[in-house]
């Protein structure tokens, strides 16, 4: 009966723990107050590394991450980077963000991928 049982579930696809992460949902996920509000978010809280000033460092690191179904977020990695340091301080600002309005797909909250670029310039 337990082989059967384990035989049913391989075939079946279920995965326990694993929820489903969409690339793409009918409603995305919003930051709270919109796309100028996360702008202003990411803007007012990204402290550039000294250690990056003094070697003219800069560049766009894109940031993955998962908004999950409470709107919180969830596995945060860079994939695409231009420093160490900055690359840690992008990851940074975006664990410190407030919870976000969960994107749905046929009116169910879901877990949705969601990519962004910081962009580090000197001035």
């Amino acid at each position: 009966m337990k082989k059967i049982f384990f035989l049913l579930l391989l075939l079946s696809g279920v995965s326990f723990g694993q929820e489903e992460i969409l690339n793409y949902a009918e409603e995305e996920p919003e930051f709270p107050g919109g796309i100028n509000a996360m702008n202003k978010f990411i803007y007012d809280n990204v402290e550039y590394p000294m250690k990056s000033r003094e070697n003219k460092e800069q560049g766009i690191v894109y940031v993955q991450f998962v908004i999950m179904k409470d709107g919180s977020i969830d596995s945060v990695k860079v994939i695409r980077g231009v420093s160490e340091l900055l690359d840690a301080e992008a990851i940074r600002v975006i664990k410190k963000m407030p919870k976000w309005k969960p994107a749905e797909q046929a009116g169910k909250k879901v877990n949705c991928l969601f990519t962004i670029p910081i962009n580090f310039r000197l001035r």
